[in-house]
């Protein structure tokens, strides 16, 4: 009765039922019933009667559940600092419940907080039934990360359920010591296995032999292998394996040899206490896109074939440690470019991110680097010694979003005028996505980014990190140098432009007043250069800047009035001697001449009335009296007028007088 009445609910088109599977509906239910849902989350899943429908279901053509992803989309995001995540979904997850969907083949629950996995049988008859075997689920992607409070005890147990498993992703999880689940693992057809920030250690995964021959993507980061790689990890298929990651396991000693996974395309092993020169096998990788040795401390120069065979490279991070030599040694190339030229950089015409800062490498950038990199997304050489010129073919760099010279010695004149081309032909929502080259499934999490992407700005007053999203940024920091001259004006014609820090420099020059065209901007820093002039008024109106520094210049004038420069502290502009107005407690000294221009004013006022009074006055006697004087009529009508009014007033005193006695 229960489904003639589903089936009533649900709506027919040309003679078919488009509800989803009965038993597959009960399956949810009950997986539902250990679900708390604070924020209502599921509320679809008691109103709607098709299953397909409900919040997070996936179905085939025929209406077969397939797929649940309940995973955290950013409106329910759990926050670490204040412990917040009641909007989460907590509970438990009844394996046994999805399990009995027969055709469920990817499970994705991450970012929430459930608490427990539960593998008790199911109040479902269904599962009784003999063609669903124990270990027959086609569940081939499992997804479980970033559920910080989940207890993973019987993780040996639920694995074995999960013969068709090819994806595991139990990053953020801390994992039991037990090892067992290691060996249930290997046991498995994974493809793509993630166990980021497990508090794994050496000695739980080395505890059992382990063969992975099917592995193409292993995350280990964010563990403890002080004591070394396990040996099974060296046992992996060399043609499979394509995407490995070992960044932040406080490794020690050399890089461990992979010279053999010749197919290999991503390589972290970055934030490590690595050490001793970078092996040159690396740039036998033929394969190798993205790499990212930063944070170590590696030392000596760069393999001369590091680059010059990896011609497929988009991502070079190794920032952040003890190498020196200058670049174009470093790059296989002489002092005077004839080692390999031109052609040299146009190996690498996919390199699209390079980043070298904080070393100690010198020299000159070469000039063919900008006309022979199109892509080149973020260019950050900061904190070196490079010298020279800024190379002018940068402006062909029409993808260019950030730019960070900083701390070097550059000079060789000013900032060259075409820089501004790079940037303003690289529209936000024009951004290439490098990713798609990689043959990768963007479903996992790649650590240095999943754009591949990572910045570190010196900006906003603080050193920020941007990971995987390298879209929300434009940037260009040239601070710290030798620069001399005046400031391009096109560079404050980037009006997609969020940061420019050209402090301390010796540029020279005024600020142009169409700064205020560049509405994006967040940060600006100008400090410790010899700019001059008045400060534009129409900075005012750039309401997303929230960080100034126009400290230790020549600026003169008033600070233009408005809510935007005022609400920045003195120091913003310190040590502007002729700089006046709020925020700064020096006045602006302007003649004031409004009360002797108002004393002006009366005194012309009362001259006037003085002169016109004087004037009627001198008129009107002569006017009357002239007229009596000249003619006789008028002069004794004029007095009989007057003695007759004498008289009469006499009169009226007099009886007036008389009545009050």
């Amino acid at each position: 009765m229960s489904l003639i009445l589903l089936a009533l609910l649900c709506a027919v088109r040309f003679n078919t039922i488009t509800c989803c599977h009965a038993r597959d509906r009960h399956s949810l239910l009950s997986f539902k019933q250990g679900v708390v849902d604070p924020s209502n989350r599921l509320s679809s899943w008691s109103t709607l009667p098709d299953c397909c429908q409900w919040h997070g279901v996936g179905c085939d053509r025929n209406n077969r559940v397939i797929g649940l992803s309940l995973w955290d989309d950013g409106d329910y995001y759990f926050d670490p600092i204040s412990n917040n995540h009641s909007e989460l979904l907590r509970g438990e997850i009844n394996l046994s419940s999805l399990l009995a969907i027969e055709s469920l083949e990817w499970l994705d629950l991450d970012g929430n907080d459930f608490e427990r996995i539960s593998m008790a049988p199911i109040n479902n008859s269904v599962a009784t039934h003999t063609h669903l075997l124990p270990n027959s689920s086609k569940l081939s992607y499992v997804s479980l990360s970033d559920n910080i409070h989940l207890h993973a005890d019987n993780l040996h147990y639920w694995l074995s359920r999960l013969p068709s498993l090819t994806s595991l992703d139990l990053s953020g999880i801390h994992l039991p010591s037990e090892t067992n689940w290691v060996q249930s693992l290997a046991s498995l057809p994974l493809e793509n296995l993630s166990l980021r920030d497990c508090n794994l250690t050496t000695s739980i995964l080395s505890f059992q032999p382990a063969n992975f021959t099917s592995l193409s993507y292993l995350d280990l980061s964010l563990n403890d292998l002080t004591f070394g790689l396990p040996n099974w990890l060296f046992n992996l298929s060399k043609d499979h394996l394509q995407s490995f990651y070992l960044s932040q396991c406080n490794l020690r000693g050399q890089i461990p040899d992979l010279s053999g996974y010749r197919n290999l395309k991503s390589l972290d092993l970055s934030n490590n206490k690595l050490k001793g020169s970078i092996p040159e096998w690396l740039g036998q990788l033929d394969s190798l896109t993205i790499l990212d040795l930063s944070n170590n401390s590696f030392h000596s120069s760069i393999p001369s074939n590091l680059l010059n065979t990896s011609a497929s490279l988009e991502y070079l991070d190794i920032s952040f440690n003890n190498l020196s030599g200058p670049l174009p040694k470093i790059l296989g190339q002489n002092n005077s470019y004839n080692s390999f030229g031109r052609d040299c950089w146009n190996n690498w015409r996919a390199l699209g991110y390079i980043y070298l800062g904080n070393n100690q490498l010198t020299g000159r950038v070469p000039p063919m680097m900008g006309s022979s990199l199109p892509y080149l997304r973020a260019l950050d050489l900061h904190n070196n010694g490079f010298s020279g010129e800024i190379p002018s073919t940068f402006n062909n760099c029409t993808f260019l979003a950030l730019l960070n010279l900083e701390g070097n010695n550059f000079s060789g004149g000013s900032i060259p005028h075409c820089l501004h081309n790079a940037f303003l032909l690289a529209p936000l929502e024009n951004d290439v996505d490098f990713s798609s080259s990689l043959g990768l499934s963007l479903t996992y999490t790649m650590p240095t980014a999943k754009k591949f992407m990572k910045i570190d700005l010196h900006t906003k007053g603080q050193q920020l990190e941007y990971q995987k999203n390298l879209n929300l940024v434009r940037s260009i920091d040239l601070a710290a140098n030798k620069l001399s001259g005046e400031v391009p004006v096109q560079l404050f014609k980037l009006t997609k432009l969020q940061s420019l820090n050209l402090s301390y420099n010796y540029l020279i020059g005024e600020i142009p007043e169409h700064i205020g065209e560049m509405k994006d901007l967040e940060s600006l820093d100008l400090s410790h250069n010899h700019l001059r002039g008045n400060i534009p008024q129409s900075m005012s109106g750039l309401s997303f800047l929230s960080v100034l520094n126009l400290s230790y210049n020549h600026f003169n004038g008033q600070i233009p009035l408005g809510t935007q420069l005022q609400g920045f502290d003195a120091w913003s502009y310190a040590e502007n001697p002729e700089l006046c107005g709020p925020p700064l407690q020096k006045n602006c000294t302007i003649p004031d001449n409004t009360e002797e221009v108002e004393e002006n004013e009366d005194d012309g006022f009362l001259k006037s009335l003085y002169l016109g009074m004087g004037v009627g006055f001198a008129v009107g006697f002569w006017v009357v009296c002239g007229s009596l004087f000249l003619n006789r009529a008028w002069r004794h009508s004029y007095f009989r007028f007057f003695n007759g009014a004498v008289d009469r007033i006499y009169v009226i005193v007099v009886i007036k007088l008389q009545r009050f006695r």
